[in-house]
């Protein structure tokens, strides 16, 4: 029988109810509608709907679901949307083949690559992250096939352990600094991905800077690597393995255009003589960048042969130690003839490692201040720590403990600093004239150019461009960007792949920064990154059959941003009604 809904008033208030009728039968075992079929009897049941104010709520208003749930949606696709535009997913595709465990071998290189820059886990929890991303649906792949033993077998389909073990026992691997790893793929897709963001975005470097850095490792003594040996580490952890990273990047947005790992043990000078060559042969022949490039290099990699080997090949840029060109450093600053920026300079030509060079002697007051305001500082945290040290001594000193001597002997300020004891205390006396001759290094530098006829005050101002490769380190250290440390890999072949995917993940975010700065909008890579991880992917989950997804709303910040990455294109694949 046809429901009904009729009123019903209680205590001067109107209520609604639905009522309707059905015929049941009286014995549940009998059953049909026909004569004969069983006894029946009629019931109404009375449903309560409300008010009619409740009514028209429940009629216009939305669900609430019973659940909410996210994976990150704006920065992963803002790093694939770049990793397409540039043509390093087509070269990925092209240069790795194969597949392991249903997954394509390019696409293990590519989600690490990507996990550099969003959240940097181990491979072994690969998986779990990518679970929470939306790159399982954008790039096609079951996330529960990623663990540390896939990507092991992708990476080593590639660049393999066994093939260079076999390799290291038919070569001279002990004088490679490179430790006989054939890592040609990496190079090619590095070139080929190089000159297509050259072509694309229109550029022509005509300055490049080259530096060079080292990452400490964990790596128990036992373990076998030939890259990884204690050297001099940047980082000061001196007892501890490192590896090597030789990057050439360009001046103007310090995108990379070169690198390379070498044995942690290997000096600056002799990593950048083995790498000359190679890297000129790839600059200029297979990039073709400009006959008249310039190279920025630091004074580390200076060196009578390594010179020889620049020469007639490039214009190069660098500076020399103060140490030793004392000369230079005793000329009065009164005799500093020009001035540029906030530059003072003296210019002179002079034959340096058997070339001819124009040298370019600088000083600034805002470095002369920095530097004897860290020296000052640092002998005075000095001082501390050796009242404290004498402070332990149970029985009061009646001279200089010889735990004392060690400590000075042992520090950078034994030249500087004397150590007295005066009635059970530390006396702390000065040494003047050490002092006096180390202040005069201060606010200094010594600059060189192999182009004698270059204007001075242009030596400086491309000397001080090699800030973006120093940043472009910075970034690969960067605990919340591309964090290369720890390195969670122990073989010297997986070391190698490990490193490939930290200089694509600088060259990715290198490039978002560009078109960036193309759109006129300021902003860096941490930042960039916490604004397009605020937008989600939002699933409201009203029940099992029922489930709508969205992007989170954007700000208008964001909303450029998506624009600028083409987020809408991700955004229509992603979001159900």
């Amino acid at each position: 029988m046809a429901a009904k809904i009729y009123p019903k008033t209680i205590n001067g208030k109107e209520y609604y109810y639905l009522q309707y009728s059905t015929r049941q039968k009286i014995d549940s075992k009998d059953s049909g509608k026909t004569k004969g079929s069983g006894k029946s009897k009629i019931k109404t049941p009375t449903i309560y709907l409300g008010t009619a104010e409740s009514i028209q709520n429940k009629l216009f208003s939305s669900p609430e679901p019973l659940e909410v749930d996210w994976r990150e949606f704006g920065f992963v696709s803002a790093i694939y949307n770049t990793a397409v535009e540039t043509g390093l997913v087509e070269i990925l595709q092209q240069q790795i083949k194969g597949k392991r465990h249903g997954i394509e071998n390019w696409k293990y290189f590519l989600l690490a690559i990507i996990n550099r820059l969003q959240q940097a886990t181990s491979k072994e929890k690969m998986g779990e992250w990518a679970a929470k991303t939306v790159l399982p649906e954008i790039m096609g792949f079951d996330p529960q096939k990623l663990n540390s033993k896939s990507f092991w077998y992708a990476t080593d389909d590639v660049i393999s352990q066994k093939e260079l073990e076999k390799a290291r026992k038919t070569e001279d691997s002990e004088n490679d600094i490179f430790a006989s790893i054939d890592d040609t793929v990496f190079q090619e897709i590095e070139t080929s991905l190089v000159e297509n963001i050259l072509e694309k975005y229109e550029l022509s470097p005509e300055i490049v800077l080259y530096d060079t850095t080292n990452f400490f490792t964990y790596f128990a003594p036992q373990t076998e690597s030939e890259l990884a040996h204690t050297g001099h580490n940047k980082a000061g952890r001196h007892n501890l393995r490192q590896i090597g990273l030789a990057l050439c990047v360009d001046k103007q947005h310090g995108i990379p255009l070169y690198h390379q790992i070498y044995r942690g043990n290997c000096h600056d000078s002799k990593t950048f003589y083995e790498i000359i060559l190679d890297m000129l042969s790839t600059l200029k022949e297979k990039l073709k960048l400009s006959k008249d490039l310039i190279l920025i290099i630091d004074k580390g990699n200076n060196s009578e042969q390594n010179f020889k080997k620049l020469q007639n090949k490039i214009e190069w840029i660098g500076s020399l130690p103060l140490n030793n060109h004392k000369d230079l450093v005793e000329i009065p600053l009164d005799e500093y003839h020009a001035m540029f920026t906030s530059f003072t300079y003296y210019t002179v030509d002079r034959n340096v490692f058997g070339l001819d060079l124009k040298l370019v002697l600088t000083f600034t007051d805002s470095l002369y201040r920095k530097q004897k305001h860290s020296f000052y500082q640092s002998i005075e945290k000095f001082k501390i720590k050796i009242q404290n040290k004498w402070s332990e001594y149970k029985k009061t000193p009646r001279q200089v403990p010889s735990g004392i001597q060690t400590l000075l002997q042992q520090s950078s300020h034994k030249k500087y600093l004397t150590i007295n004891c005066v009635n059970g205390k530390p006396e702390f006396i000065f040494c003047k004239e050490n002092i006096i001759e180390y202040e005069k290094c201060w606010g200094k530098h010594i600059l060189f150019g192999s182009n004698q006829t270059r204007e001075s005050s242009n030596i400086i101002e491309l000397y001080h461009s090699k800030d973006k490769v120093e940043k472009g380190f910075q970034l690969i250290k960067d605990v919340d960007l591309i964090r290369w440390m720890p390195m969670r890999h122990w073989t010297d072949s997986k070391i190698r792949a490990f490193a490939f995917c930290c200089v694509m993940s600088l060259i990715l975010i290198r490039i978002m920064e560009l078109k960036l700065e193309k759109e006129h909008f300021s902003m860096s890579p941490n930042v960039l990154k916490e604004e397009l991880t605020d937008l989600k992917q939002i699933f409201l989950i009203y029940d099992k059959n029922n489930i709508k997804t969205k992007i989170s709303t954007a700000s208008s910040v964001q909303k450029k941003l998506s624009d600028i990455f083409n987020l809408h294109t991700f955004e229509k694949l992603l979001t159900v009604h």
